[in-house]
């Protein structure tokens, strides 16, 4: 059961999300798959996700960065197809999820929802990041190793060699205040998929310790981390409050 805040902001961001033409692809019949209405799904926190994705987009925006939501052929489409599930990324694929990319610092980065990113600790093992951005060449190289069913090549035998994402968000629209357990499961995500920029995203507060805790990472696993903050969505009347975006796209902008 949602509280009145959840209903309400859920309320919000289909609005939001509605206007925009989103859907979210869901899994049925085994390998079949639909496209499922925002009006009457909540996708067990992927509208947050899709919500987050647009926020992060206009972000880029605000600060001059092309954008455009695209399909796995690339070609500019209309529409933002979320993940329901995690899964794999599939270039020239009819069917699959959209994604956005943005034109910033010289670079192509693309913004994806539900992914499976490589385990760089142990081979074969992947772990879902609920919303990454990375260049177009990492992504490549992540459908290669999707392609390849989670399994390295003789050159990509060295960790370093994996594909990792630049920035990854945790995302966490249901349940109760961030604690710590999720920070401990956030410090392990760390470790194991080797992001540069690390945050979770939520609707609840989180406590003191957590905040700390998140932002701790910050310079540590060899640097690997650069930037690592907890942030929390806020409604006021119908108005989402989610500026805490901009230092994230400033921080790709950066990295």
């Amino acid at each position: 059961m949602m509280t009145r805040e959840q209903l309400q902001l859920l309320m919000e961001m289909r609005e939001e999300l509605g206007n925009l033409g989103t859907y979210i692809k869901v899994k049925n019949s085994g390998a079949r798959s639909k496209k499922k209405a925002l009006a009457d799904y909540d996708g067990k926190g992927k509208v947050f996700e899709g919500f987050l994705m647009l926020r992060l987009k206009a972000s880029f925006e605000a600060i001059g960065a092309g954008t455009s939501i695209n399909n796995s052929h690339g070609q500019d489409v209309k529409r933002l197809v979320i993940r329901g599930a995690p899964g794999k990324l599939r270039r020239r694929s009819d069917g699959e999820a959209t994604f956005i990319t943005v034109s910033v610092g010289g670079r192509t980065i693309e913004i994806h929802n539900s992914l499976v990113w490589p385990d760089h600790m142990v081979d074969g093992q992947g772990h879902e990041i609920d919303i990454a951005a990375a260049t177009k060449e990492v992504c490549d190289h992540l459908a290669a190793w999707h392609e390849r069913g989670y399994s390295r090549t003789r050159s990509e035998f060295h960790y370093a060699r994996l594909p990792r994402p630049l920035m990854g968000i945790e995302a966490k629209f249901r349940g109760d205040r961030p604690d710590r357990e999720l920070g401990r499961s956030i410090t392990g995500l760390a470790v194991l998929v080797q992001m540069r920029l690390l945050y979770l995203i939520s609707l609840a507060r989180a406590s003191t310790p957590i905040l700390e805790q998140i932002r701790a990472l910050t310079g540590h696993f060899a640097g690997s981390v650069l930037h690592s903050r907890a942030y929390h969505v806020t409604l006021e009347g119908t108005k989402i409050d989610t500026l805490f975006m901009d230092e994230v796209a400033r921080q790709i902008e950066r990295n």
